[in-house]
């Protein structure tokens, strides 16, 4: 309402000094001006009009998105709370013609005062664009990720309504309120469980939450505006004791099955850009604790070289690129430097990139045999088929054993070899929830993650037979 009043008032504003002038540049309009003006008039009332009979908000639509994007709210037409946005602004651009008209007839309507919007009303839809711009594919268009935070929307709407009567202002929930939302959630039957009437696991409320979280935090940082992020602050739901099989790490023994398999030897003398890929990815996994979508999503000028130290650069600043933190905003902690462990250089992956770099330049990605998928344009959707799949073809059966078990792995051997956990959980971008995490990034300081890397050593795990020297294995 205040949005549609302001949209008016101005338009009355423009209207005033369009028929008499200012004190600048603009003059009154000449008679044969007015005639013409006062025609145009009578047709956008008679159009307006029409529209408003049988609700076609179609002719005021781009008129709607550029006066939101002015006032500085992102647009997002598919929306509930845009639709009747439009619905109201048909209803006062028709009123304003209505009183331009009378205005252009000889009768004086003065222009109402500019009335304030209020700020402390913020809707988490008004909210999503601007975070959503953080999460589109290499080819621009929505991902999964953005999907599920409109999921998470709808959900907190359809709360909000059957609570409250109407959709509550983000910023003025209180924890309660949350925690509220986040029981409704958990009895609540998603789709995909109408036959079964399950209701939606805990996993999937905490994964809303989090995408909520992230949307709210990410206003706050562009803003700078300071109030409690109550999706952040409810403590998030507990699986049933013996629900579900949490991934596990890797033993000694199995690291050693997986890495002196021959299928591994055969990924690592395969001419095959995919079976390359699987093979890196299972080496960078294990030396750097890294996630499999930010592998995927490397470019080949985020390998960085300082100080005759050779770096991992895992960010969110190419097109594309997004990075896992704490609230789920894809800024911030997340974003780091793993320095080169011994043993990627003993195995080549410095010649890697060098022969990367020299076929497709520095903007090329780093992990080229990687094809978006159709749906989301995700990168690690094939991959994550082809990692997997390997670990079940070498006799790895536990299915809590998987690819992303290596970050799990990481952090294991890592602590076993007396890295400070602050070092291990920052070349890992393992998001504690702690207040230390808001230190880090790549402002941490690189000398401790050096030593880190140093000490992180797996002495019953003998990679030579895949060094580029070993037979068979191109350099």
């Amino acid at each position: 309402e205040p949005l549609a009043r302001r949209y008016q008032s101005l338009h009355l504003l423009t209207d005033h000094t369009m028929r008499f002038g200012d004190d600048d540049s603009t003059v009154p309009m000449l008679l044969e001006e007015h005639r013409a003006y006062k025609d145009l008039i009578e047709e956008t009332v008679e159009q307006l009009s029409e529209a408003q009979a049988c609700g076609d908000t179609g002719i005021v639509r781009e008129v709607a998105q550029e006066f939101l994007a002015s006032e500085g709210f992102a647009a997002q037409v598919a929306d509930n709370v845009y639709r009747k946005f439009e619905q109201r602004l048909l209803a006062a651009d028709l009123e304003t013609a209505q009183l331009q008209l009378l205005r252009a007839q000889g009768q004086s309507v003065a222009t109402p005062d500019l009335p304030e919007i209020d700020d402390e009303a913020l809707l988490l839809s008004s909210l999503l664009v601007p975070w959503a711009q953080l999460h589109v594919n290499l080819d621009g268009n929505e991902t999964k990720t953005v999907t599920e935070a409109k999921a998470g929307i709808r959900y907190f709407e359809q709360w909000s309504i059957a609570t409250y009567g109407r959709v509550r202002a983000v910023n003025q929930l209180k924890v309660e309120d949350a925690a509220a939302f986040r029981d409704w959630l958990l009895k609540v039957v998603p789709k995909r469980n109408q036959k079964t009437g399950k209701p939606m696991d805990p996993d999937s409320v905490t994964k809303y939450l989090g995408l909520l979280s992230g949307i709210v935090s990410r206003h706050m940082a562009d803003r700078t505006v300071s109030f409690t992020n109550v999706f952040f602050d409810v403590k998030k739901p507990k699986k049933p004791r013996g629900c579900g099989k949490p991934r596990i790490a890797f033993t000694e023994e199995q690291l050693v099955h997986i890495y002196t398999h021959p299928r591994m030897t055969a990924h690592r003398q395969s001419s095959d850009r995919m079976k390359q890929t699987v093979f890196w990815f299972y080496v960078l996994g294990l030396f750097t604790g890294a996630r499999p979508e930010e592998l995927a999503q490397m470019l080949v000028r985020d390998i960085k070289c300082f100080d005759n130290t050779m770096y991992l650069s895992l960010t969110n600043e190419a097109e594309g690129q997004t990075i896992k933190t704490i609230d789920g905003s894809g800024s911030g902690s997340g974003s780091r430097l793993v320095p080169f462990h011994q043993e990627l250089l003993a195995l080549g992956f410095d010649d890697y990139v060098t022969n990367q770099r020299r076929r497709l330049g520095s903007e090329g990605r780093l992990f080229d045999a990687l094809k978006p998928s159709k749906k989301y344009g995700s990168l690690t959707s094939v991959i994550s088929k082809h990692l997997n799949r390997l670990l079940r073809k070498i006799g790895i059966s536990d299915k809590r054993l998987v690819f992303y078990s290596l970050r799990h792995t990481f952090k294991h051997f890592g602590r076993m070899c007396g890295i400070p956990k602050a070092i291990v959980d920052q070349l890992a971008g393992h998001e504690t929830g702690e207040v230390g995490d808001a230190y880090g990034g790549e402002n941490f300081p690189v000398e401790p993650l050096i030593e880190g890397m140093q000490m992180y050593r797996l002495p019953f795990l003998d990679l030579s037979h895949l060094y580029p020297n070993a037979s068979g294995v191109a350099k």
